[in-house]
Parts: structure tokens; C-alpha cells; sequence
């Protein structure tokens, strides 16, 4: 996966912040979205997951 420079240096933002590695946080962050959120339309317009 290629991140650009900006998400890049955010993502290893928040691993040093976390102590995890930028794999594992990155893991993380991704299985977080994807249980929280359905679809995502664009940056910043995301649907929640709806699970009733």
C-alpha cells in the first residue's frame, strides 16, 4: 500500500505516540473503520455502519 507523505508521516505520528508499529497501528486504525463505518463516499463523508 502506498500512503502519501502526509498520511505517511501521520500514521508514524500515531505509532510512536501508541508504541505500536506503524504495521500495527495501521492494522488497527483499518479494522476500527471498517467495523464502525458501511461505506465511504470521499474523505470525510463516511456512513456508519448501521447493525440493528
Amino acid at each position: 500500500m502506498r500512503l502519501s507523505p502526509n498520511v505517511n508521516r501521520l500514521l508514524t505520528e500515531s505509532a510512536l505516540r501508541t508504541g505500536r508499529s506503524k504495521t500495527q497501528e495501521a492494522l488497527l486504525r483499518l479494522t476500527d473503520h471498517l467495523n464502525n463505518f458501511e461505506d465511504i463516499a470521499s474523505e470525510g463523508k463516511r456512513f456508519l455502519r448501521n447493525d440493528d
